[in-house]
């Protein structure tokens, strides 16, 4: 829907998501859902500086899917959280635009 209007890749989008919701739920989680530091970014509409982190996060992801628990470790990031943040990001153009500067563009299209 609105992701679409903005020219924003859905299934790409949809792909991360997936990937991100299903390879990071083997996390090491101990007990009813208690996470590390590790949180979502703060409530409200996401920076431009946190749209750059997650292009360069869903770039290292698609680069080397088998290391996305470590990727998101390393950029301070759960699973949920990027997954929160992608879909704040497909809400707001410029977001958009930061991110998929970010994360660059597909070679097709």
């Amino acid at each position: 829907m609105i992701a679409r209007n903005m020219g924003i890749d859905v299934g790409a989008v949809a792909l991360l998501v997936a990937m991100v919701a299903t390879g990071c739920s083997s996390s090491s989680s101990t007990g009813d859902g208690s996470t590390e530091s590790a949180a979502p970014p703060a409530a409200g509409a996401p920076t431009v500086e946190q749209a750059r982190e997650a292009g360069t996060i869903a770039r290292a992801i698609e680069s080397e899917p088998n290391r996305m628990s470590e990727i998101l470790a390393e950029h301070g990031m759960t699973a949920e959280g990027l997954e929160n943040l992608m879909f704040e990001i497909a809400k707001d153009p410029k977001l958009t635009e930061a991110y998929e500067d970010a994360k660059g563009s597909p070679s097709s299209g």
